[in-house]
């Protein structure tokens, strides 16, 4: 089972695109091999429930490599990306009035 503190950063990262240490950045990308090489001993032994959950509860487009990675960070997560909705459906209105 996940500890609180990352599941916590997970859920932040999906939700305003914050940025997480160095072990869940390569979990997220999908580089297994410097998330066990930066993983300590517990981590290890549950990496299974890392893949599991970023494979069945976050966003498919949030993860699977270091540029899904930034871009989502730059985009604000899940909440950025509402505002930027918001704001083009705000300006479609302007301009059709």
């Amino acid at each position: 089972m996940l500890n609180e503190i990352a599941l916590e950063t997970l859920q932040e990262y999906v939700r305003i695109g914050r940025p997480t240490g160095g072990f869940l950045e390569a979990v997220i990308a999908n580089d297994l091999m410097n998330a066990f090489g930066s993983a300590d001993c517990f981590n290890q032994e549950i990496m299974i429930e890392y893949v599991r959950y970023v494979y069945n509860k976050m966003p498919r487009d949030c993860h699977g490599s270091y540029e899904v990675y930034v871009e989502w960070i730059k985009s604000g997560g899940l909440e950025g990306q509402e505002r930027k909705r918001e704001e083009r459906r705000e300006n479609r209105e302007e301009n059709e009035k």
